[in-house]
């Protein structure tokens, strides 16, 4: 059977699957667990590990969610935040990591098969949404500061950086920086593809871009790749994959 012809499951992740945990801990690329307490925060009943897997039960790819009354404001809200025990009308999608080749072009088909998975096992979700990051805007924004003659601008980004982690920077900032964002993700290549990886790929696969986060990652890696700026594209009920729009690489894509 080829991959293309690969007949896709999804399954909830429980404490008592360790061949499934140990496989996640190993290989996951875009949330890597940090420690037992970030690994038992993935398992609580606001949250879900899913596992994509084949006919012979391997398992392809893991999906991350954050099931929530509303809907997170950052990255470390979705890891570390308290539990929410109110009933969910969020469903967002922060992590999607291929395990095995089989799964290589089949991105789109993976994190359909996740949000319908959710939306038929999980009452009351009203929006089915994603907590994306933003590879290659913090170094887009750099070539543009240089560009227009401004030699000083790592240590103007070094500062940014440093503002939007301590939650110390000023509005007019914030406000640039949504707007830098915005504008990022129309830039397009020179094959006319956004070049915004992310973007491609949800926007290709029949999302909408519901609103962009400034200061949602103050992770080092997000603030060096985003300037702490993430994106969230949410997903209606009737998306489907468009096979154009899956050639981001599913290790950026959440």
């Amino acid at each position: 059977m080829s991959d293309a012809q690969l007949t896709l499951s999804v399954r909830d992740v429980v404490a008592g699957d360790t061949e499934l945990l140990d496989t996640l801990v190993q290989k996951e690329a875009v949330v890597p667990v940090k420690s037992p307490r970030d690994l038992a925060r993935r398992l609580q009943p606001d949250r879900r590990i899913l596992a994509i897997t084949a006919e012979d039960g391997a398992p392809l790819a893991f999906v991350h969610v954050a099931l929530t009354t509303t809907f997170p404001e950052s990255l470390d809200e979705v890891l570390a935040g308290p539990v929410d025990i109110g009933p969910p009308r969020f469903a967002t999608f922060y992590g999607i990591t291929r395990v095995d080749d089989r799964a290589r072009g089949r991105a789109g088909d993976l994190l359909i098969a996740a949000r319908d998975h959710v939306l038929d096992t999980v009452a009351g979700i009203e929006v089915a949404s994603t907590l994306s990051p933003m590879p290659g805007f913090r170094a887009w924004v750099r070539r543009t500061l240089v560009a227009a003659g401004r030699p000083e601008a790592d240590a103007e980004l070094d500062a940014i950086s440093r503002s939007v982690a301590a939650g110390l920077a000023p509005p007019r900032k914030l406000e640039a920086l949504r707007r830098l964002a915005e504008l990022w993700l129309s830039v397009k290549d020179e094959r006319g593809r956004l070049q915004d990886p992310v973007a491609r790929f949800h926007l290709g696969n029949g999302a909408h871009l519901r609103a962009v986060m400034v200061g949602a990652d103050a992770s080092w890696h997000g603030l060096e790749q985003s300037l702490g700026v993430m994106m969230s594209y949410r997903y209606d009920h009737a998306a489907e994959p468009d096979v154009d729009g899956q050639d981001g690489s599913l290790e950026q894509v959440a």
